[in-house]
């Protein structure tokens, strides 16, 4: 999906829509709000990384 990008880029994959469990965490507001904080988390520490290299 990814490949040829223009720009710097990550794909996440978060849920299954085929899990019943898992949609209806996705129409939990604080559920969403904890995965965007962990992507941010991820990208900081990822992009920390690469200023110690």
């Amino acid at each position: 999906v990814l490949i040829g990008a223009q720009m710097p880029a990550i794909l996440t994959e978060i849920a299954f829509l085929s899990n019943k469990e898992e949609v209806r965490r996705l129409q939990d507001e604080r559920y969403l709000e904890a995965i965007a904080r962990h992507i941010v988390a991820g990208v900081r520490q990822y992009t920390a990384n690469l200023n110690t290299l």
